[in-house]
C-alpha cells in the first residue's frame, strides 16, 4: 500500500505541508522516509513496527540499530534500511556544534560540550584524546579505541602516539560510560595514574581525564586523582 492509497487525512506528506513537520508523530516522519508499505501493512504500520523494536519506543535507541535489525521488519529491505541509517546520522551531525579548528579548553565543561555529541546514545565505550598546544588550543582530537559496554582495552602508547607526532604540550583523555553513570571505576583511576607517569616522562602534561554520558560528566582532575 503506497502513501497515495491512504486517506488524505492520514497521509504524512499532506499533514507535513498542512501542519508543519513538528506536528507529525515519529511514525509519520519515518513513514515519509520509508515511502511505501506492503500488501499486508501500510507504510505507517511498518514505521510503527520499527519503533517497537525498542521497548522504550525511543528514537535515540532506534538510531543505534544495525541495518540487519532494521531489515528484520517485513517491508524494510536493504536500501530502505540504509536510508533510515543515513537520516539518523545526518540528524546526529546536525546536532553537533561547530567549533573553530583551535578551540580553547578552559574547563571540564568545555571538554564535555566538545565531545558529548560523539558519544551520544553510544552503546560501547569510546576513548578520545584532546591533543593541545601550550595555550590549551585543540590541535587534534584522536579517536583511540572502542570497547564493550563496560570496558576499553588500550595501551598507554596508543594514547600518546598522536601527541608525540604533533608535539602536543597538553592532553586530556575522554571516554564515555554507556550506562549513564560517570563515576570512575578502579580501572579508570588506575589507567589515569599510569598515564600521569608516562606523560611526565615524555614532557607532556595530562590535564584531565573526563568521563561523559548523554547528560553528565565527571572530571578526575576535579576529583583529585590528577594533581
Amino acid at each position: 500500500m503506497t502513501m497515495r492509497n491512504l486517506p488524505i487525512s492520514e497521509r504524512p506528506y499532506e499533514r507535513l505541508i498542512e501542519y508543519g513537520s513538528d506536528s507529525l508523530a515519529n511514525a509519520e516522519l519515518l513513514a515519509i522516509i520509508i515511502k511505501t508499505g506492503t500488501r499486508e501493512k501500510t507504510v505507517l504500520e511498518i514505521a510503527q513496527d520499527i519503533l517497537m523494536l525498542d521497548s522504550e519506543n525511543s528514537l535515540s535507541n532506534i538510531s543505534n540499530l544495525e541495518i540487519s535489525e532494521l531489515m528484520s521488519i517485513k517491508g524494510i529491505g536493504k536500501i530502505k534500511a540504509i536510508q533510515i541509517k543515513a537520516v539518523f546520522e545526518l540528524a546526529k551531525r546536525i546536532s553537533m556544534p561547530k567549533y573553530s579548528k583551535r578551540h580553547v579548553i578552559k574547563s571540564s565543561k568545555d571538554v564535555y560540550e566538545l565531545l558529548k555529541y560523539k558519544c551520544i546514545n553510544e552503546v560501547k565505550e569510546n576513548l578520545f584524546v584532546l591533543n593541545m598546544n601550550i595555550k590549551n588550543e585543540v590541535i587534534k582530537i584522536s579517536s583511540i579505541a572502542s570497547g564493550g559496554k563496560t570496558k576499553i582495552s588500550t595501551d598507554i602508547s596508543d594514547v600518546l602516539t598522536d601527541a608525540i607526532k604533533i608535539n602536543a604540550s597538553n592532553i586530556i583523555i575522554v571516554h564515555n560510560h554507556p550506562s549513564g553513570d560517570t563515576k570512575p571505576s578502579k580501572a579508570d583511576i588506575g589507567f589515569t595514574y599510569k598515564l600521569c607517569e608516562a606523560t611526565a616522562l615524555m614532557g607532556i602534561t595530562l590535564l584531565d581525564h573526563v568521563i561523559i554520558s548523554n547528560v553528565e560528566y565527571t572530571s578526575l582532575k576535579e576529583k583529585g586523582f590528577i594533581v
